[in-house]
């Protein structure tokens, strides 16, 4: 009997486990999703494949064995549903309906039916509007709707309609202009990002004035967004996100709207129109503040010491570039000193002078980024007192003077970009100066007075070094400071040495800087030839060796740089973020930085004593934006391959000893917008194109043989030319051989005869007397 009743209770479990099993998934809400619920889904599937696509391949699987698509029966094993318990809780399928198919119009009714859907996610589906039949059932459980990237352009998204519990709705870069009313009628929203949109007047916006319990509103970016800021905004007493960026909202910035705004955390005003006085002491009791952003605001004085005040909150970012700072004392805010959660700080292009405060490094112990660029700040380099955590510090375009800290590398041990370009600093870089600093990734020292040679501690010491800027000061020496495997290890993307005294060969160190991409270092003493191995740096874009002594032939092995033989579509752009590199091309000198920078290709070895002849190899740089070969001694023609050239916009091939004929293919590049083949001696006739008839006479001067549009018409073939012009020339030395002989006789002809014949001269005299009254 005890053994039986053992045997039943083994039993009774084992049956529990098997039920346990069975139901596994559906418990953990892997398997077993209502049949409703996955009929809705197909529904929706086909729906965004409509009429043809294959984008969402709910219901469908590969075999085991590989064969085939099967029938998937369970739905919340889709891609992009989320369940619970069996029931779809949420559905993620961003960017899934092809693009050949147009426009969605999804009925939005079919997710009302997923009664426990609470996360919605249909961003960048190309939907434009959605029906919602007046049959289907609210939104039960809908708390998070996300539209953003689609082609929403009417008033009424039927899909927000009865989704009376969502709290969040992101619909950014949409077509909306004005606030559709069903998202007035959301009283649960907490949340509402709007950002991207076609609001053409504050007065589309009016609608937000019936969400009185956001949280969140972010509506930047709406750039024909004109007028003022809604004076209802006072009532979002919950407000802590206010993003009002990059529009165009002008006038002064609405004092009382922002104070009253107590619970703010983050503010955001930047790049709009605002102008007149902004205090910072309205801010003093916002005890949650932590984000301030009045950047790009260019007529906004923003005053931070008048009246006095004491600051009730603990920044982590301030920026303020870009607008007039504290305009009677120029000073860095003080307040900042009490900022001990500070990491960001922009204060660039906001007019300050005076010193830099040696508590700026000292006291806001978590401080990142510095930017205090393009002000008048004067004195020396402020020294912290300890080393920093700082890892930014931009500088550039002041008056600061004297040398850098000896100490730098130990006061910034974790300094990643460093620039005080467009200053004073001088004296020599020290060997111990950037000693150690392994994450040093930009270090920008133009258009300074530094003096001396450069130590090899900026190779050795500083691996992650990939942006190295020198320019412009008084340095000399030779750059013959490694071995060739120190420099192989090296990062460095971007050498910029121009304007130096630099002199001595480049062989022996360019090799090695095998991942350049950016070198520049004309206008300075350089001699020798220009090594083949500059063909191993497989990734330069811009080359710049002008304004030097370099000698020899060009490198026919220019072929083996990738990005010059690879058209726009086939290049990988870079990002060299933060660098500006002044180049010259179409006749001029720009100043190259962000997007620009790293779409530019460009050779110039101008101003240098290059011989021989242009290497037909050059043509096939297909992907070349700008080549400049003026100023050397390079004789023979034009190479006809140049018809490749399909991106040149900028040939400059002036001041050489080229001849014959311009190659009538150079026609066909549509790209060329600045052309001068100057004092060289070409002949013949310039070739007539389209767009070869937009260049002036400058292009040619200086080529005698020339004939054509823009010069004169050619009358004759240029060997007959030739021919006319010599036979003149004799002519010419002819005339005046005859012109001298027959002056010489008829002169002294005539004072011979006066000389030996008396009679002669007393009639001459006489006559002569005849003609004066004494």
């Amino acid at each position: 009997m005890e053994l039986f009743k053992r045997s039943l209770s083994l039993c009774h479990w084992v049956l529990v486990l098997v039920t346990l099993l069975v139901n596994y998934k559906v418990f953990l809400g892997c398997e077993g999703c209502l049949e409703q619920e996955r009929s809705t889904l197909i529904e929706i599937r086909d729906s965004i494949n409509y009429p043809d696509g294959h984008g969402l391949t709910w219901g469908q699987k590969l075999s085991k064995a590989g064969e085939g698509l099967v029938e998937d029966l369970d739905c919340c094993a889709w891609p992009g549903i989320f369940c619970t318990m069996g029931r779809v809780t949420a559905i993620f399928i961003p960017k899934t309906r092809e693009a050949k198919l147009g426009k969605w119009h999804p009925d939005a009714g079919l997710f009302a039916y997923l009664e426990k859907l609470s996360s919605l996610t249909l961003d960048g589906n190309q939907i434009s509007s959605c029906d919602f039949p007046q049959d289907s059932p609210p939104f039960k459980s809908l708390q998070i709707l996300s539209l953003e990237n689609n082609q929403l352009n009417e008033s009424k998204p039927d899909l927000v309609v009865h989704a009376d519990r969502t709290q969040i709705l992101e619909s950014r870069n949409n077509q909306l202009n004005s606030i559709p009313p069903c998202i007035e009628n959301l009283p649960s929203l907490t949340d509402l990002r709007l950002q991207g949109n076609k609001f053409s007047t504050s007065l589309d916006i009016r609608g937000l004035c019936k969400l009185l319990k956001v949280e969140v509103l972010d509506l930047h970016s709406n750039q024909l967004l004109d007028g003022s800021i809604p004076g209802c905004l006072t009532n979002f007493t919950q407000l802590t996100y206010l993003d009002l960026s990059n529009n165009r909202f002008g006038g002064e910035v609405p004092l009382n709207l922002l104070g009253s705004l107590i619970s703010l955390e983050h503010i955001d005003l930047s790049d709009n129109h605002f102008n007149g006085v902004f205090p910072f002491s309205m801010w003093a009791n916002h005890v949650n503040l932590s984000f301030i952003d009045l950047s790009g605001n260019h007529q906004l004085k923003v005053e931070t010491e008048l009246p006095p005040w004491v600051p009730s909150f603990q920044l982590r970012n301030l920026n303020l570039s870009n607008s007039s700072l504290n305009s009677v004392s120029g000073a860095i805010p003080k307040f900042l000193a009490t900022q001990n959660n500070l990491q960001v700080i922009d204060l660039s292009s906001t007019k300050l002078s005076g010193l830099i405060p040696s508590w700026l490094f000292r006291n806001i112990s978590k401080i990142q980024y510095v930017d205090l660029s393009n002000n008048l700040l004067s004195g020396g380099f402020p020294i912290p007192s300890s080393p920093s955590m700082i890892r930014v510090i931009y500088l550039s375009n002041n008056n600061i003077s004297g040398p850098l800290p000896p100490n730098i590398s130990v006061l910034f041990p974790y300094l990643v970009n460093f620039s005080m370009s467009n200053n004073a600093i001088e004296g020599n870089i020290l060997t111990n100066h950037f000693s150690h600093m392994t994450l040093l990734s930009m270090l920008d020292l133009s258009h300074n007075k530094l003096t001396g040679a450069v130590p090899s501690t900026l190779f050795t010491e500083c691996p992650s070094l990939k942006i190295l800027m020198l320019a412009n000061n008084r340095l000399h020496g030779s750059i013959e400071l490694l071995d060739s495997q120190t420099y192989i290890k090296s990062s460095l993307r971007v050498l910029d040495i121009s304007e130096n005294s630099f002199q001595g060969s480049i062989k022996t160190w360019i090799v090695s800087l095998l991942n350049l991409e950016v070198l520049t270092m004309h206008n300075n003493s350089f001699e020798g030839s220009i090594p083949n191995e500059v063909c191993k740096m497989l990734n330069i874009r811009i080359l710049d060796l002008s304004h030097n002594n370099i000698s020899g032939l060009i490198p026919i092995c220019l072929i083996d740089i990738n990005p010059w033989m690879e058209n726009d579509m086939e290049r990988q752009n870079s990002s060299l973020n933060g660098v500006v590199v002044d180049l010259t091309t179409k006749g001029r000198t720009y100043a190259f930085s962000g997007a620009p920078l790293s779409k530019m290709t460009s050779i110039d070895l101008s101003k240098n004593a290059l011989n021989g002849v242009i290497p037909s190899e050059m043509g096939f740089l297909k992907g070349l934006h700008s080549l400049n070969l003026s100023y050397n001694d390079l004789r023979g023609g034009i190479p006809s391959t140049f018809q490749q050239l399909l991106e040149l916009e900028s040939l400059d091939l002036s001041c050489n000893q080229l001849n014959g004929s311009i190659p009538s293919e150079l026609g066909q590049l549509d790209r060329l917008t600045f052309l001068s083949l100057s004092f060289n001696n070409l002949s013949g006739k310039i070739p007539q194109s389209a767009h070869f008839d937009t260049f002036e006479k400058g292009s040619y001067i200086g080529n005698s043989l020339l004939c054509g549009k823009p010069l004169e018409d050619c009358t004759l073939h240029p060997t007959q030319a030739m021919e006319k012009k010599n036979e003149e020339e004799g002519l010419d030395v002819m005339f005046y051989v005859c012109l001298v002989v027959s002056y010489a006789i008829g002169f002294w002809g005539f004072i011979a005869l006066l000389l030996f014949k008396k009679e002669w001269r007393q009639v001459y005299f006489k006559k002569i007397d005849s003609y004066f009254c004494f």
